[in-house]
């Protein structure tokens, strides 16, 4: 709940949907594909376009849907200066929530695994993939 627009039951959901797949939330864009924000390629011919996953988790997926919309709605700056950017840009209203979705999945992501309280797969290194010198 350390995050803008998370409150219980938004938490609730986003802990369940992590506590219940530790091994698919390794990095953010995992968590960003259960999360059903990630786009999938599905082009064909000229025409350029994406889907979103179908094994995605509907839950998560609506509860990032209502941190969007409550940011939207409390007017927060950086919310507010990124839809009225992409509005600019001529996106749809459907693009323009999906954008900010993204940005909330790996802003809770970060928050998720700040504790490293997530279980991880055995034998794996730890949630920071970087490369270190």
């Amino acid at each position: 709940m350390a995050a803008s627009g998370v409150g219980p039951f938004i938490a609730a959901h986003l802990l369940a949907t992590a506590g219940d797949n530790p091994d698919r939330i390794i990095t953010k864009a995992r968590f960003a594909a259960l999360c059903g924000v990630a786009r999938i390629p599905a082009s064909s011919g000229i025409r350029q376009r994406f889907r979103l996953p179908r094994h995605a988790d509907s839950q998560a997926n609506a509860a990032l849907h209502r941190i969007v919309l409550l940011r939207k709605r409390q007017k927060k700056p950086r919310a507010i200066a990124d839809i009225s950017r992409r509005a600019g840009k001529g996106l749809s209203d459907r693009d323009i929530v999906r954008c900010p979705k993204r940005h909330v999945t790996n802003e809770i992501f970060a928050v998720l695994t700040q504790n490293s309280a997530v279980a991880l797969p055995s034998g794996h290194r730890g949630f920071d993939n970087a490369v270190k010198p």
